[in-house]
């Protein structure tokens, strides 16, 4: 999540999840007297999860990290280029064309290098 948040919001960000760490753990107590017994707070908490993992799925791209690592450059080149119009970064799609070009002669570099190591 970070990876796609801009630099200006990441400190925001993570004051946030940290607030929601708290909120959670505040009251949950609170929860457990509501609902009365542990198995039905188990299956709130397991439904709740199940819920973030279909947002998270859904809603959060791969890191362009890992797509470009695992030679999934055009899948990259999206998520960089969605993340620069997220941080209202554009650039020009030539230029994004030629970085990416460089880039992924120098990923297939180093892998190739680092292969006979």
């Amino acid at each position: 999540m970070i990876e796609v948040t801009g630099p200006k919001h990441r400190q925001d960000f993570l004051l946030y999840a940290g607030f929601g760490w708290i909120i959670g753990y505040c009251s949950l107590p609170w929860i457990a007297l509501w609902i009365g017994h542990f198995r039905y707070l188990t299956l709130v908490n397991a439904f709740l999860g199940i819920i973030m993992g279909l947002w998270l799925y859904f809603y959060i791209d791969e890191s362009a990290r890992w797509q470009l690592v695992n030679n999934k450059f055009d899948k990259a080149e999206k998520t960089i280029k969605k993340i620069l119009n997220k941080n209202n970064k554009l650039t020009s799609e030539e230029d994004l064309k030629e970085k990416m070009k460089q880039l992924k002669e120098h990923i297939q570099l180093v892998i190739k290098s680092s292969y006979f190591l």
